[in-house]
């Protein structure tokens, strides 16, 4: 046994949970340190027996044994094992594969600090969903100092002024000049409106309109409002969704002030912001190309400040929109738009895709309009959506495709033949028909659509068992002995995380969501919508939440990996290249959704589907 002399300060500072300690908490710690010397196959901890140290690996390999199988390897920066100091026996046996460095922090220096720090203590005796939000949580201050996750009562308001409905134009544009507002709240008998500067210029300047005309004449109705205990970070996913520069706050009724998007920039000039401003200035397809060009910019960007997967992939899937429906609207003739509905469908509907990938998308025509160009214009639509980066669906789901390119009482024969094959294929297509989500056009064809499909399947639950039998459809890739099964061949050492877990939690809760009526697109919405049905109980919603977050979170890093290495791009991961927190995060996130198929199965009575 031999006295520290490595630089184990600064090495234990870059370790979770050990870099959440203060200084003095960390002194005992240091002090007590050890380095010890393992040599090939030699046993560190015995089953059975006991440990006198909490181990960190400085260098080599370790692997843990339960009776002769290998349940987990042990890698540089990995530790172990703090249940046998914690029940003062070991579980497992853990031996050096290689002549094998650590740093081993003495038993009772270990045992102290968890009595005396709560925190700490409790990342080593919390449940799974708590374990995921402790680590991805881990930088919090990062995250928490951007603005996306500020609240909007924490940023500058604009006054909220507001005037009667049938005041003069005239006498309202003095308020705003006198009280130096872009903004005026217009009280109506029935509710509330807004007039800006922008309504000036267009509607009273341009149209010559008499300012002693009412100020409500030019009002919007139908005020968009955030409340104060919101986060900016959905301020600008509003403003970005109905395309506005300000939003209204909103107090339990009460106007508080006005949101002003320029001041949100000047907080923090965010790239996603600047890249919307610059689709909706686009005025050609090469300016929205570089538009697109800017997405892994943002993605990387975002990552890099601490913000979460699932805030990620809803700003990102706001910015997809945006592009899709400039270049629609740039491409497709104004009277085809006034006629059609484009869609989204899948992850892009459920707004749960960040990288880009497949196209998949539609487009609901009104009952009896044709275009003589619509299979050129789709075809246009399709080609330059491959250009900007966006790969033609393998499945052929894409507006080119007369399939998906139809007039709406199409689509609904269409809807009905699917429901009453059980078809493995139209399954599927009614599973990213059901994630569907309106991009630009006539809405009211989607609404009508999808409730036309609510229509077909309600109360039929011989349809909806076969509709969710596809969650059982692949292996979760883990063993009875919680060791990772992967690929052997083409991916060896590689599991597919969409594949072994992501699918079946996507697919599973949007059964539940088709059969309950659940209107929300997205995962977790419909997670907590099942949950506040009582379907499930809080605890379980939340492990299904963090977990799913958390493999989104895996998804991406190896996404961006390869993205980075010029790879193709895939759903692989290989699970030892993840960090020891990671890799027992993964293994218990695999047990969760194991979980969820069980719970799956006995809802829909799928043993008995056949």
């Amino acid at each position: 046994m031999e006295t520290a002399t490595l630089d184990f300060n600064s090495f234990i500072r870059t370790l979770h949970p050990f870099d959440t300690l203060e200084p003095s908490q960390l002194r005992p710690i240091l002090d007590t340190v050890d380095i010890l010397y393992f040599a090939k196959d030699e046993t560190i901890i015995k089953e059975g027996g006991d440990a006198a140290y909490y181990h960190i690996i400085a260098k080599g390999l370790v692997e843990e044994y339960q009776g002769d199988t290998i349940v987990t390897r042990y890698f540089p920066k990995d530790s172990f094992d703090a249940p046998a100091l914690i029940n003062k026996v070991a579980q497992s046996t853990f031996k050096a594969s290689e002549e094998t460095i650590i740093f081993g922090i003495d038993k009772e220096a270990f045992l102290a600090l968890l009595k005396t720090n709560a925190a700490f203590e409790s990342y080593y005796l919390q449940d799974i969903a708590q374990k995921i939000k402790s680590l991805s949580g881990k930088d919090s201050s990062r995250e928490m100092s951007s603005f996306l996750l500020r609240r909007v009562r924490e940023s500058f308001l604009h006054e909220a002024i507001s005037v009667a409905h049938d005041t003069p134009i005239r006498d309202s544009v003095r308020v705003m000049n006198d009280r130096n507002l872009d903004a005026l709240i217009i009280n109506f008998p029935d509710g509330k409106g807004i007039v800006t500067d922008k309504d000036l210029r267009r509607k009273v300047l341009v149209k010559d309109k008499p300012l002693t005309h009412p100020i409500g004449d030019i009002a919007t109705k139908n005020l968009i409002t955030i409340d104060p205990e919101d986060f900016l970070f959905n301020a600008l996913l509003l403003m970005m969704e109905h395309s506005i520069k300000r939003i209204v706050v909103s107090d339990d009724g009460k106007i508080t002030g006005i949101l002003e998007q320029m001041d949100i920039i000047s907080l923090f000039s965010n790239r996603s912001t600047l890249i919307t401003m610059r689709i909706e200035k686009a005025a050609t397809l090469d300016e929205l190309k570089a538009c697109s060009e800017e997405m892994i910019y943002v993605i990387e960007s975002l990552l890099d400040k601490g913000v979460k997967v699932r805030h990620i992939t809803k700003l990102l899937g706001e910015l997809n929109n945006k592009l899709f429906k400039k270049t629609f609207a740039l491409i497709a003739p104004k009277e085809l738009v006034e006629n059609s509905c484009l869609i989204v469908l899948g992850s892009e509907g459920r707004k749960e895709q960040v990288l880009k990938t497949d196209q998949d998308n539609a487009l609901i025509l009104k009952n009896g309009y044709t275009h003589p160009d619509l299979p050129a214009i789709m075809e246009r639509f399709t080609q330059t959506l491959l250009g900007f980066g966006y790969p033609e669906c393998p499945g052929k789901i894409m507006v080119n495709n007369p399939l998906w390119c139809r007039e709406l009482k199409s689509f609904k024969e269409q809807l009905f033949a699917w429901t009453h094959t059980y078809s493995e294929e139209g399954m599927m297509n009614l599973a990213i028909l059901f994630d569907a989500a309106f991009i630009h056009g006539d809405k009211e064809l989607l609404e009508e659509l999808k409730v036309h499909l609510a229509s077909l399947v309600k109360n039929d639950m011989a349809f909806l068992s076969n509709f969710a039998k596809p969650a059982l459809m692949f292996e979760t890739p883990l063993s009875f002995l919680a060791n990772f099964v992967t690929e052997k061949s083409a991916h060896k050492g590689e599991l597919d995380i969409k594949k072994g877990a992501i699918f079946a939690l996507v697919h599973g809760v949007r059964a539940i969501a088709m059969e309950k009526g659940i209107k929300a697109t997205g995962t977790v919405d419909r997670i907590k919508a099942i949950n506040n049905m009582g379907l499930i109980n809080k605890e379980f919603a939340s492990e299904l939440i963090e977990s799913f977050n958390f493999l989104l979170t895996l998804r991406l890093g190896a996404q961006l990996d390869k993205l980075k290495k010029a790879q193709k791009m895939d759903n692989y991961l290989n699970p030892n290249a993840l960090s020891k927190l990671d890799r027992d995060l993964l293994r218990d996130v695999l047990k969760v959704v194991n979980e969820f198929k069980k719970f799956i199965t006995h809802y829909f009575k799928l043993g008995h589907v056949v």
